[in-house]
């Protein structure tokens, strides 16, 4: 098995923004703990009823 380069936290926050900048996805799912945080972040939870994964995500509250 070839050995994974190490990268810093940064360059995985980037190689992770480069790849998901180039995806138009659509998620379904029921929303969980949904929350507010200072007027600005919507924080909230999507759980998939069939097997119960949970995917944690935030937005921008203006974008609602």
């Amino acid at each position: 098995m070839p050995s994974l380069p190490i990268l810093t936290v940064s360059e995985c926050i980037r190689n992770l923004n480069d790849i998901l900048s180039t995806q138009v996805i659509c998620v379904e799912g029921e929303v969980q703990s949904f929350s507010v945080s200072q007027g600005r972040w919507a924080f909230f939870s999507l759980k998939d009823n069939r097997d119960g994964s949970v995917l944690d995500c935030f937005m921008l509250a203006w974008r609602l």
